[in-house]
């Protein structure tokens, strides 16, 4: 075969790959664009949020599969109903069927593993819609509450549900001033300086207990409410 002939197949395939590897970079760009659009339409109609604070609110919780909503999983959902006096009125706690498998590491860290959630889990879905309507118009409390608020979100956009437009608080944030200058924020850290038990530490209802502990006694604190 002629130098000629070789160089023709070599810049044909060379071509070739350029306008396929061009072809999955658009498509990929429309595929953000249409998740983008979807997300701005979602918001659009989420539901109002109208509950007056001061008639109490929600702690909740979720655990994952990892850090990142996009490409990781709700496993287990939890909330709280707290009283404006602080007290726990009424729980809730699911676990959740992931599409893919739960890891070692998470399962070292939570506890949760695939017999449990064969067992106890209920499709995601379900698990929402009955959260919802725990929750209905109460604010939402989190400890970290920009993650568990993205992984809510997220999983709402994957089932198709609106958004929850209820207004989010950060217990996290709260702490920090309610208490400046720890050497350490995290819910272990403040739970424990507390008193508190830290058993089931990384299970989504035991969390929640930790955190609607810590979040009453600093609003306390700070002689404030939600803001």
């Amino acid at each position: 075969m002629s130098s000629k002939v070789v160089g023709f197949l070599l810049g044909a395939a060379f071509a070739a790959l350029t306008l396929f590897l061009i072809y999955k970079l658009l498509a990929w760009i429309c595929g953000r664009l249409a998740t983008a659009a979807r997300w701005i339409w979602r918001l659009g109609r989420r539901p109002a949020a109208t509950a007056d604070p001061n008639g109490g609110y929600v702690v909740f919780d979720l655990e994952t599969t990892g850090l990142s909503a996009a490409d990781h999983e709700i496993i287990e959902i939890a909330g709280l109903k707290i009283s404006p006096k602080g007290e726990i009125v009424e729980s809730f706690q699911s676990l959740v069927i992931p599409e893919g498998r739960i890891s070692p590491a998470i399962t070292k860290l939570t506890g949760i593993d695939q017999m449990m959630i064969a067992q106890d889990g209920v499709p995601l879905g379900e698990a929402m819609s009955r959260f919802r309507s725990f929750a209905g118009d109460l604010p939402l409390v989190a400890f970290n509450a920009p993650f568990d608020k993205g992984f809510l979100h997220h999983a709402c956009f994957r089932m198709g549900m609106p958004v929850f437009g209820n207004s989010f608080h950060c217990a996290l944030e709260t702490s920090r001033r309610a208490w400046p200058g720890r050497p350490s924020y995290k819910l272990s850290a403040l739970a424990e300086e507390a008193g508190l038990d830290l058993a089931n530490e990384h299970r989504a209802l035991a969390d929640c207990q930790r955190t609607a502990y810590l979040m009453f006694a600093a609003l306390n604190k700070l002689g404030t409410s939600f803001r």
